[in-house]
């Protein structure tokens, strides 16, 4: 509770009046104010007490782009009204006024438009109280509730999804290869076996050829991959940028369950995550993995496609969504190989000026307003 300069100074002046002058009108004057000051003390005390203060967030999914209301419920439950509450928003520098009266509920909506996915923190508020003469406030600090955002996805199959790029009626599926820098155990050789996983130390004492045998590994026939570097952020330090590029990949691998087709998501950076995506679930399960997940490895994209090129080069579809720099693009054109499809989505590929062919790729420009101008 806080007592009002102007009300101090109204019972020093009264009581100053009495002392110097005396006489009963002086005298009556500073206990007046002496009287009105205590009574807006206890009114501002009665309406803390009886005028209670609600934080509610809608309830259900909440995704990027959404209109978010936060309400700030005033219920007063006392036989008096509150004529003056101020609602300070914060983290806005915003301010609302109204009043509640007696036995009534007011309520204040705030509206939020979050553009990011991940955990959003709430509205920080000073609610100040304040009576009737403005001798006394009484103010306190609330925050409404944290809450998550999950990115928005597109809905339904994507058009892009075609003859040039999958092929038309095909299939993908899960396949698996063996791991040749692990030998797990030796058979004999067989036709068609690759003669550089031939023990010829053991070949020579046994008198027949036998091949190492690795550890099984899986690998897929079609993948997302998704640059994961910190220059993402150097586009857009409000993570709009990325969020966008990230969400359109999480878009294109809810597109490819819906159509049946099995595939993995590998997020190029330090951590190198090969996430398997064979259903639904495993659908949800990645893309909570990105509410607490996002993009930030110091490498550029060629060193991971460097690291990673035998897998890469398993794959028949290749689907990389990157910012599109020309190194990474070079990088990417030599995974194409006879029999596989590599495609790459980029934000404005089709505005970068002419002279950067890449004929071996399949390129797919993104248009949307999040990237601004690349």
């Amino acid at each position: 509770m806080k007592l009002k300069v102007e009300g101090l100074i109204f019972v020093a002046v009264t009581f100053t009046a009495w002392r110097v002058y005396g006489g009963w009108v002086a005298s009556s004057l500073w206990w007046m104010s002496l009287f009105l000051l205590l009574f807006s003390f206890v009114m501002s005390c009665y309406y803390r007490w009886r005028c209670q203060v609600r934080v509610e967030i809608s309830a259900g999914r909440i995704e990027a782009g959404d209109e978010v209301p936060i309400t700030w419920t005033f219920a007063n439950n006392g036989l008096v009204g509150v004529p003056f509450i101020d609602l300070l928003l914060l983290d806005r520098q915003e301010g609302i006024s109204l009043s509640v009266g007696a036995q009534d509920e007011e309520r204040v909506v705030d509206l939020k438009h979050p553009r990011v996915r991940g955990l959003q923190k709430g509205e920080r508020a000073k609610v100040l109280m304040e009576d009737a003469l403005g001798f006394a406030t009484q103010g306190k600090i609330l925050s409404s509730p944290d809450y998550m955002v999950y990115p928005k996805l597109k809905e339904g199959p994507t058009p892009f999804l075609n003859a040039q790029t999958l092929g038309e009626g095909q299939r993908f599926r899960f396949f698996t290869r063996e791991n040749p820098y692990e030998v797990r155990e030796m058979r004999k050789y067989r036709s068609g076996d690759n003669i550089r996983r031939i023990h010829w130390k053991i070949s020579a004492k046994t008198g027949e050829l036998f091949v190492k045998r690795g550890d099984a590994l899986v690998s897929w026939e079609v993948l997302i991959c998704l640059d994961a570097s910190a220059s993402l952020w150097t586009k857009d330090p409000t993570g709009v940028f990325e969020n966008q590029l990230v969400t359109d990949a999480l878009s294109l691998s809810q597109s490819l369950i819906h159509q049946g087709i099995a595939h993995a998501f590998w997020v190029a950076d330090r951590e190198s995550v090969f996430a398997p995506v064979a259903s639904k679930e495993q659908g949800e399960a990645l893309t909570e993995y990105f509410l607490t997940h996002f993009c930030g490895r110091e490498e550029p994209l060629f060193l991971p496609i460097e690291a990673h090129r035998e897998v890469l080069l398993d794959a028949s579809a290749l689907f990389f969504f990157t910012k599109g720099d020309a190194q990474d693009l070079s990088a990417i054109e030599s995974l194409v190989r006879r029999g596989n499809e590599v495609c790459v989505f980029a934000p404005h590929l089709s505005r970068r000026p002419e002279g950067e062919p890449h004929p071996d790729l399949i390129l797919w420009s993104l248009e949307d307003a999040a990237y601004g101008l690349d």
